[in-house]
This record gives structure tokens, sequence and C-alpha cells, in this order.
């Protein structure tokens, strides 16, 4: 199959954010620091909570500075927490630093939320959208989701940009007996719908899931130089732009999200704070004393403080809501 070609976005209603200034990409660098040391008090935290609440450009600084601390959890503690705990005027260098490195050095970041801003579809943190497309097919979008849509003579693509969706293909009734293949393009390569329900998620770390609930779908790195890989109902896989790692089963009630809620069995406390973050415009910070502490339950996506506070009764964790953006979880005292 010939590589497939990124969609441009054309809809005429898209308008460009405006770039983040320096100054507000430094001040959401330093709260990110103070964060991270844990040492926020009341004033401090509410202190962050009027600052959000300044502008969409701070929000906009602050979710790209969380993004920017998913990505320090993955470096070397030898390497990531000097640059945290500096103090004084080494401090400062720091937080300029982290600045330039997500205005720059994490330019791909932005690049890649970017189309967000501009494309066909997009879903903001913690909200949730259903589309039926023009050939009847159903397509959900999750959290922080954005995709472009074009269908035409040949295909009918839906191209992830960022986030999570899943799909129910229709039958195609508008292409007058003419099959036009149903893709859903990624930068790491296609996933070829072969009459099915299957969801598609971008990974951090340019990782690609898909899982597949009825019928079957073919994944194609962008690079490989192999078959396509055919993946059954009740089975999923990941896949990078080289290479798809083997099938596996498909996670039970891992479309929970359509239906609004999170179901999980036995995840690690800090695994399941990181996946319901995902749904919370804010920070959920947990203590290490707690993070390997087993999950198993159902909670809500569209009460994500609800569901903290019933994640506090039944397991041995205290739960702080420091402002509405900032939580802490850790050990009862």
């Amino acid at each position: 199959m010939p590589m497939m070609q990124r969609p441009e976005a054309t809809v005429p209603s898209a308008v460009a954010r405006p770039a983040l200034e320096r100054a507000v990409l430094e001040e959401a660098a330093g709260w990110l620091v103070r964060v991270r040391e844990g040492a926020l008090d009341a004033a401090e935290s509410q202190a962050l909570t009027q600052w959000l609440e300044v502008s969409e450009q701070h929000r906009r600084a602050w979710a790209l500075a969380q993004e920017m601390a998913g990505r320090f959890d993955k470096v070397p503690p030898e390497l990531a927490l000097p640059v945290l705990r500096t103090r004084g005027r080494q401090r400062r260098q720091a937080v300029g630093a982290l600045a330039v490195l997500m205005a720059v050095g994490l330019g791909v970041v932005a690049v890649r939320r970017q189309p967000g801003w501009q494309s066909d579809y997009a879903t903001a943190t913690g909200e949730r959208r259903s589309l039926v497309l023009e050939d009847g097919s159903l397509l959900e979008l999750n959290t922080r989701t954005a995709v472009d849509i074009r269908f035409d003579a040949q295909q009918r693509l839906v191209w992830l940009h960022e986030g999570e969706i899943l799909i129910q293909t229709g039958p195609d009734a508008l292409a007058g007996g003419i099959h036009r293949p149903f893709r859903v393009g990624t930068p790491q390569g296609s996933v070829r719908a072969l009459g099915t329900r299957f969801s598609v998620r971008l990974l951090d770390g340019d990782a690609v899931q898909v899982a597949v609930f009825e019928k079957a779908v073919e994944v194609e790195p962008v690079t490989a130089m192999t078959r396509p890989v055919r993946v059954e109902a009740r089975q999923q896989t990941r896949w990078s732009q080289r290479q798809a790692e083997p099938v596996q089963p498909v996670a039970d009630n891992l479309d929970a999200w359509t239906r609004g809620i999170l179901a999980v069995v036995d995840m690690r406390m800090a695994d399941f704070l990181e996946e319901i973050g995902r749904y919370h415009a804010g920070y959920i910070s947990c203590d290490a004393a707690v993070a390997d502490l087993r999950v198993t339950g159902s909670y809500r996506l569209d009460d994500v403080a609800l569901s903290l506070q019933s994640l506090a009764g039944s397991h041995p964790v205290q739960v702080r809501f420091l402002s509405r953006y900032l939580v802490r979880v850790s050990s009862v005292a």
C-alpha cells in the first residue's frame, strides 16, 4: 500500500490559537518545579489555581508542563531530579531551561497538539463526543482527542492527531456500490477496518494501541517491510513506525470509557491515577508510598473528584484536594 498522506485541515471555522508567550511558559515551568517538589502549601495551591484561571494561555501552558512532567518520569532519576531540585540562581536558570524545552525541545508535542486546535473534530480534557459519519459509521472521541475526516471516491480516512477513538464502521451506503476501504491513519502507520468495531489510541513514546471488539482489522506500520498484521476480535496490539508487537487478548472493559466509566482490574495505583488524570483538568500527584497499591473497580469519568473520593473509601489512601486543579494522593497518616 502506498504511504498514506496526512490530510490537511481545511475546515473554514478553524482558527489557530496564538503561540504561547515565553513569560507564560516560564511561569508554568516554575509551577511545574514547585508541584513536583510537593512543596505547595494552601496559599500556594490557591495561587496556582488563580494563575490557571487568568487565561486560556495559562491553562495551555500548564497542560504542556504536565506533558513535560510525564516525560521527566521516563528519564533516569540521576538525570531528571537535579534539574527539579535546584535552588536560588540555579533554580531560576533551570526554570528558564524548562521553558525553552517546552517551547523548543518538546516542539514535537506542540506540533502534534496544534492540529487539534484546527482539526475537523476535537475534544477537551474530560470531554467525550459521538459522531455519525456520512457513510453511517459511528465515531466516538475520548478525552483530549483530535481527528480529521477525509472521505473521497477512493477511501474513507480518519486521521488521528492525538487521543483515542472508537469506530463502528458502516456499510458505505453512499459509495454507489464501489467499496472504499476504511482506514485510521496515524504518524506510526494505519489501521484498515474489515467490517468491525475497534479502538485506536496514541500512546506516549510514539506508540499506538489498537483493540478489536468485533470482526478484524489489519495494522500496517509506516516503515514495515512485512505483511500487515491481522488483529481479530477480542485481540489487541501496539505498534511503532517499524513493527507491531505480538497480538494479545483485549483487556476487559477497555471500551468502558464510551459509557463514561474507567474499569480497572489489579492496576497499580500510580498507573490508575495517570489514566484517570487524562480526564482531569489539573494535576494528580501520587506519593511513592502508595504507588504500588492495586486498584480494582469502576470509576465515573464525568466526575473525577467523586471517583477519587470513592477511591479513598476503598483503599488505604488519603486524597487531598489542594484546589480544583491540584490533587494529592498519599498514604493514610
